[in-house]
């Protein structure tokens, strides 16, 4: 039997891809950016995608969706305030996980 995934910050699947490869079922996938959830119901069109907030997906929203049979929950949140690439990051990107709302929630995940 395949292990249970859901995906948090899915953008457009390639932590799930990832896991697919490896035999894991991804049954739902949670990401609020338009582009990247289509993206995402198309490369993976036997996963339930939720375009929302996470923070307004709860707990039973998910067991109701999928189960309370999950096996790994996995995330990439956003990398953009911490990479080089950002011209517009903070001198210290660390930072901005105790400044604003999106840092402060990858650390409630963590």
């Amino acid at each position: 039997m395949e292990p249970i995934v859901v995906d948090l910050f899915s953008g457009a699947g390639g932590f799930s891809l990832g896991f697919k490869k490896t035999g894991f079922k991804i049954k739902l996938a949670i990401d609020i950016n338009h582009g990247a959830t289509r993206t995402y119901s198309t490369n993976f069109p036997e996963t339930i995608v939720i375009e929302d907030d996470i923070r307004n997906i709860t707990g039973k929203d998910v067991e109701y969706l999928v189960g309370n049979k999950i096996d790994i929950v996995i995330g990439s949140p956003p990398c953009e305030p911490y990479t080089g690439a950002n011209p517009f990051r903070m001198k210290d990107p660390l930072d901005r996980i105790y400044l604003d709302q999106d840092g402060q929630l990858t650390l409630e995940y963590i």
